[in-house]
This record gives structure tokens, sequence and C-alpha cells, in this order.
């Protein structure tokens, strides 16, 4: 019969890699999100490293027309994914199912007989032997594992030094667009 020892088995588990492995796979996922956002600024909001502005002319109440430059990227969600919480659940199972059946018997039987005589001598001598025994043996483990995990990412907050770029550019245009509506002197 094969034995199951529980102890030995959950020893044997590879816990330190099940752990870091799915918590490894996260920060990679997190660094490929971080890669994409730098790509997507680089791609969307930079031309040949200058800031690229979207302009809108619209008409004044004066009857006048006037240009307004922003940043393209005070006006497109840039991705900030992030992993907001994580869940890994391990479950490791191990049954062990044994069962013995032994089962024994044992039948001897003896018969003699004997006969004989004296003149024309006749003798017979008959003998029996009978045995009877059988064995059966049965065991069974088994073993399953299950690891579940749960990611939830979410749109973070733009970065604090994305926000203050952003807002110095801003700044600048809205002085450069206060200098270049005021009447000359």
């Amino acid at each position: 019969m094969a034995d199951a020892n529980i102890g030995a088995e959950l020893a044997s588990l590879p816990l330190g890699s099940m752990i870091s492995g799915p918590l490894n796979a996260a920060i990679e996922a997190q660094a490929l999100a971080a890669d994409t956002t730098v790509q997507f600024i680089q791609k969307v909001g930079l031309d040949n490293g200058k800031v690229r502005n979207v302009s809108f002319t619209y008409n004044t109440p004066g009857g006048g027309q006037t240009q307004l430059d922003a940043p393209i990227l005070t006006i497109v969600p840039i991705p900030f994914i992030r992993i907001k919480d994580m869940t890994v659940d391990f479950v490791f199972k191990i049954n062990t199912v044994a069962a013995d059946t032994s089962k024994s018997s044992t039948n001897i039987g003896v018969t003699a007989e004997a006969s004989g005589g004296f003149g024309p001598v006749k003798f017979g001598i008959k003998a029996s032997f009978s045995h009877e025994q059988s064995s059966e043996s049965k065991s069974s483990v088994d073993k399953s594992a299950e690891l579940k995990m749960h990611v939830n990412a979410a749109q973070d907050d733009m970065p604090e030094g994305l926000k203050i770029v952003l807002s110095a550019i801003t700044g600048s245009l809205a002085k450069a667009a206060e200098a270049q509506a005021a009447p000359a002197k």
C-alpha cells in the first residue's frame, strides 16, 4: 500500500516560485503599462521632442477671431494603467484512500484409508490435502492543485511630474496668448 506523507508533500511544494511567479508577472505587467504610457506620450504628445499642440480658432463676441493653442496631452486621456490590487489563491489538496482486504482460508483435509490382507497381500492407502488462500490490497493517492489569480487594474491619476510639466506649458501658452491679444502701445 502506498502511504501519502502529507507533511512531506506540502514541504516539497515550490511555494517560493508559486508566490513570486504571479507577483513577478504583475510587476512585469506594470512595467509594460508604464512603457506604453511613455510611448503614447512620445507618439501623441511630442513632435521631434517638442510639445504637439492643437489649435482652436473661435469667434469673439466683438466679431473678431481668437486662436487658442493647447498641448494635445491636456485634452486626450493618457493611458496610466496600474494594478490596483491582486489576489493569489493557492489550494493544494491531498486525498489518501487506502483499503486493505485480506482474506485467508485454509482447508486441510486428510483422508487416509488403509486396507490390507494377509493372503494375497492387498494394501491401499489414500491421502488428500487441500489448502486455499487469497489476499487483496488496494491503495490510491489523489493529488490536485489549483491556482487562482485575480488582478484588478485601474486608470491611475496623472503623475505629479507630468501635471507640473503640462501646467507649465499651459501657463506659458496662456501668457503668449495674452501678449498676442494685448493692444500694441
